[in-house]
């Protein structure tokens, strides 16, 4: 399994996967916990997870796991 480094934006649909989710529910989970920080869009969306709007669609953070 290949691990994603800590500041790639992964996709809506991979980042779904990851979460167990479908990518409709991810997105809107995205939207209920959307923020205005700055000229940003940003969604915190616990366990270190962040998703930040880029133009019409989200990407998603996963923090660093150390092994």
């Amino acid at each position: 399994m290949m691990f994603d480094m800590p500041y790639d934006y992964i996709p809506i649909e991979k980042a779904a996967a990851r979460l167990a989710l479908t990518p409709v529910a991810l997105r809107a989970r995205c939207r209920r916990a959307a923020r205005r920080e700055g000229r940003n869009v940003v969604a915190h969306l616990g366990a270190g997870v962040v998703a930040y709007k880029f133009g019409r669609s989200w990407r998603v953070r996963f923090p660093l796991v150390a092994a």
